[in-house]
């Protein structure tokens, strides 16, 4: 049942709604830790939100493509904009984990060996190689096109993607202006101008279908352009 403001909820009077399960094929049944199925389960509403559009999704239409019980995805989601969160949050924890994983090993002696223009570049162009996708650019589309019957679709969006980024970078950006290496007024606002300095114009030409994802070799160029001018404005010794 579809309310008002255009979420999905469970309707009592309806069985199918609750329990219906479905068909699989006779053999010894699946063994998914609840993790697994989560992951299953935003892996296939994914690719059915970018078909089928916001609107026109149904839990039915996921639980079916996922193979999965559609009260199981209710089970961990109540509602499609609660699902569309899950997927966004998926996402930016993918974009999440890489950079945590550099950052982990970037301690002040290594980074004054790898050099701080470096480090800078490896974190933007694991944001720019995510972001700069195919499939991130249809799922903007789809986002930006039910943002204002549904609002909740944005801000989950925007929470969960575009927010945690800048946030990620923000983080760095203090680590380096607490050891000396470069001044910012706002580490906040200087991420923010920075990821747009990677991302802002080829994801704009590609979401209005101008211009395709730019290829690897682009990315990387545009990321070392950005790099440079954004430490030669910032670095409290010149970049290198």
């Amino acid at each position: 049942m579809t309310n008002l403001t255009g979420t999905l909820e469970i309707d009592p009077d309806d069985p199918g709604e609750n329990a219906e399960e479905i068909k699989r094929p006779r053999g010894r049944p699946q063994n998914r830790s609840d993790a697994e199925t989560k992951h299953l389960i935003l892996q296939v509403a994914t690719q059915v939100l970018l078909k089928n559009g916001y609107t026109a999704t149904r839990m039915e239409t996921v639980a079916r493509e996922a193979g999965v019980a559609k009260r199981t995805i209710y089970r961990f989601w109540t509602t499609k904009s609660d699902l569309l969160a899950a997927i966004t949050a998926e996402r930016g924890e993918e974009i999440v984990a890489k950079v945590d994983k550099f950052l982990q090993t970037i301690h002040p002696e290594s980074l004054d060996k790898l050099g701080l223009k470096s480090a800078l570049e490896h974190i933007l162009s694991e944001f720019a190689h995510i972001i700069l996708s195919d499939q991130t650019v249809a799922f903007y589309r789809l986002v930006t096109a039910e943002a204002l019957n549904f609002p909740e679709v944005a801000t989950a969006f925007y929470r969960e993607g575009p927010s945690r980024s800048s946030a990620m970078v923000a983080r760095f950006l203090e680590q380096q202006q607490k050891r000396g290496l470069i001044k910012l007024e706002d580490t906040k606002v200087a991420a923010s101008m920075l990821l747009s300095m990677v991302t802002a114009e080829p994801f704009r030409m590609a979401t209005l279908g101008l211009a395709g994802v730019p290829e690897d070799r682009e990315i990387e160029a545009r990321v070392a352009m950005a790099a440079t001018l954004f430490l030669e404005g910032c670095s409290t010794t010149p970049a290198k």
